[in-house]
């Protein structure tokens, strides 16, 4: 028999959403074939004979955790991450998938959470500590992971008494977010022991804030039921089989159909909008800031270029085609032109992680149909896109550009696509587009290139024959005029183009930390005065109407210039944003964070930034996260820097965590040549 405390309301907040706090006691039941993850007696005892520890550590995980961190910690994470390693789970917890979840926080390092969630129609996990910040999406169940996990190879995983203290200061972000997330969402504390400080302190702010319900799962013989009640928290006694079976009973009772979405409205989210849905744009953003938006293809402003009618045509005899082409050169507006020009249902997908290519692969196949997806921008996440595109029953367009690809394209050794190459726009068509221009906007004389050999894409077009294009130049005389007179919006131009650029967006949360300050009025105040310059130009900085705490840059040719400009000749200033930015932020904090790194710590950037003095940066960088990009950059750089041993031990370690990575490959090819050219000279 189980207890619920407020059982009916318990329920209904099943349906409109909750968040689960999960411990050790979530992941005890048995799998088909008997097994389970290993309890703290059962595992004390066999790192004691594994590592040849005195046994009287036996019942003491967390003292047995700091000796071996200190002592062997290699050799200890690759066993945890043996140990906790779920190949098979009791099938009671599939009922996870049959209510409403907001966010899952844990405390475990075991992937039982990836195992019940891949087997769902209706979500994919938004892994916070892996991809960083991520927008509001009623299919993702926001993942975070408080003392790491063993899917994640860079992730650190904690069990020693002393990082269990200092947890909540080495994940400040995680934390953040974890107390963001029950501040939302009414909690459910299952299988949890309140034994961990960090996390004490979190809840602590939660109750007194007052305004979420939550319930916490104890068993019967727990000391504590009346004092979690007298804190105002609701009980559940009972073990987790019993509630996982209690839940499942109630729910069966309800039609699933109105707690969950409809299985057409999955594909909702991915649909080509109508011209009702999208705001009304200025003709004048599309030409001279270069902005890509669904106005302008669904109005015919934009032009039908001869590119998309060769994409249709290479895509109705190929299975897979990616489209690569030079940054600005028109992919993402000519993809967006295919979509709406196919006649048949396609549906279009941003921003696309792994996870979620997996969550449409399961809806496509359990709809036994056909269906186009057309992917921007795939290179971000090949191995999303390589989901996608071995599915039978899905084809795919995708856009990617040229160099993200060229770094990438390994991953699809196996995987049969059809490559097109955006090519220059020809002289004929060229002129075409020209007259497409309305007449204010353009130039009396229409310009083609000067040389044969010259490139002559959309952009090189726009600022060849339109009259008050956003050019290089405007945006240097503004931000010089910013500088001298005001250094936060400065300051904070620079931050969000360094943002952009590199595949992430400016958020509350980047600018609260980053402005040390949790007054909102503030913020919106320094954004206003910043805007108030930019404004000079026509370029605006605006809220999302439907993820209010993201702010979008709406000129693609001010992103591109900026960063230019900043490096020519604002290097120093742009240091110390860059410098300040690295020492301030949690990783997850940054939305599209796993895109973000790629390019954010370049080693060229690096060098022309910070010269000889960038070593202090990537410390800070790969101490926060240490994974093999950093590291591969680092070696870049100290190979730039003529450091060529040094160049090589990072080089290979980085080849160490990934020892199948082409980049990482070419990084160190890239490395031996400019060492023996060093020689030669």
């Amino acid at each position: 028999m189980i207890t619920i405390d407020n059982r009916n309301i318990f329920f209904e907040k099943l349906k409109t959403g909750v968040n689960l706090f999960i411990g050790a006691g979530f992941s005890v039941l048995d799998s088909p074939t008997g097994s389970h993850l290993p309890m703290a007696n059962e595992l004390c005892k066999e790192i004691c004979e594994t590592f040849k520890i005195d046994e009287k550590y036996s019942t003491d995980l967390e003292k047995l955790s700091s000796i071996l961190k200190r002592n062997c910690k290699e050799q200890f994470q690759e066993f945890l991450r043996e140990k906790y390693k779920v190949n098979d789970f009791n099938s009671s917890y599939c009922v996870l998938n049959k209510f409403n979840i907001s966010s899952i926080i844990t405390t475990n390092i075991d992937n039982l959470i990836y195992a019940i969630i891949d087997k769902s129609n209706r979500y994919y996990l938004n892994n916070i500590s892996y991809y960083g910040a991520v927008k509001r999406d009623s299919y993702a169940i926001e993942y975070i992971p408080l003392h790491g996990e063993i899917l994640n190879t860079e992730s650190e995983l904690y069990f020693g008494k002393f990082e269990l203290c200092n947890a909540d200061h080495q994940n400040k972000g995680l934390f953040s977010m974890m107390e963001s997330a029950l501040l939302r969402k009414p909690t459910i504390f299952w299988g949890y022991g309140f034994h961990d400080g960090s996390v004490s302190k979190v809840i602590d702010r939660v109750l007194e804030n007052g305004k979420q319900d939550i319930w916490i799962q104890l068993m019967p013989d727990s000391n504590d039921i009346e004092f979690f009640r007298e804190l105002g928290c609701n009980v559940i006694i009972g073990d987790t089989e019993s509630l996982l079976k209690e839940i499942d009973i109630e729910l069966s009772k309800t039609d699933v159909k109105k707690i969950s979405h409809k299985l057409s409205d999955f594909w909702k989210k991915y649909s080509i909008p109508s011209i009702n849905q999208v705001e009304s744009l200025s003709i004048k953003d599309f030409y001279e800031q270069g902005r890509t938006h669904w106005y302008y293809v669904l109005t015919d402003k934009a032009y039908l270029t001869q590119n998309v009618n060769a994409i249709i045509e290479t895509s109705l005899k190929n299975k897979n085609v990616i489209v690569v082409g030079i940054p600005l050169g028109g992919k993402t507006t000519t993809l967006m032109q295919v979509a709406c020009k196919i006649e048949k249902p396609v549906f279009f997908v941003e921003n696309l992680n792994e996870e979620e290519a997996k969550l449409i692969c399961k809806n496509a196949v359990m709809n036994n149909d056909e269906y186009l997806i057309l992917i921007d921008n795939c290179s971000e996440d090949m191995n999303a896109y390589k989901v996608l595109a071995e599915c039978n029953n899905i084809k795919t367009i995708a856009t990617s550009d040229d160099f993200m690809y060229e770094s990438s394209k390994h991953i699809l050794e196996k995987v049969p696509f059809k490559k097109i190459d955006m090519l220059d726009i020809d002289h004929n068509e060229a002129q075409r587009i020209f007259s497409n221009i309305p007449r204010d906007l353009r130039n009396k004389e229409f310009k083609y290139k000067d040389k044969d050999e010259d490139k002559y894409s959309i952009l090189e077009l726009l600022s060849l024959n339109v009259k008050s294009i956003l050019s290089q130049d405007k945006i240097e005389e503004s931000l010089t005029k910013v500088k001298t007179q005001s250094k936060e919006a400065f300051e904070l131009i620079l931050l969000t183009a360094y943002l952009v650029y590199n595949k992430s967006a400016l958020t509350t949360d980047v600018l609260v930390r980053y402005f040390a300050t949790t007054d909102v009025n503030l913020i919106k105040h320094k954004i206003e005065i910043a805007q108030s310059y930019l404004s000079e130009i026509n370029v605006t900085i605006d809220k999302e109407i439907y993820n209010q705490d993201y702010f979008s840059l709406r000129s693609t040719l001010f992103t591109k210039y900026a960063h230019i400009i900043a490096v020519s000749k604002f290097k120093n200033d742009y240091g110390i944003v860059i410098k300040k930015f690295v020492k301030e932020m949690d990783p997850c904090l940054i939305f599209k964070n796993y895109v973000f790194r790629r390019s954010a710590y370049d080693a060229e950037l690096f060098f022309d930034v910070f010269y000889r003095d960038g070593d202090e940066i990537y410390d800070e960088v790969y101490k926060k996260t240490p994974n093999a990009y950093t590291l591969q950059q680092w070696a870049l750089y100290k190979a730039k820097t003529k450091r060529f041993s040094e160049a090589f031990s990072d080089i290979d370690k980085a080849l160490h965590m990934q020892p199948n990575n082409f980049s990482i490959k070419n990084a160190r090819a890239i490395i031996l040549f400019e060492a023996n050219k060093d020689k030669k000279r």
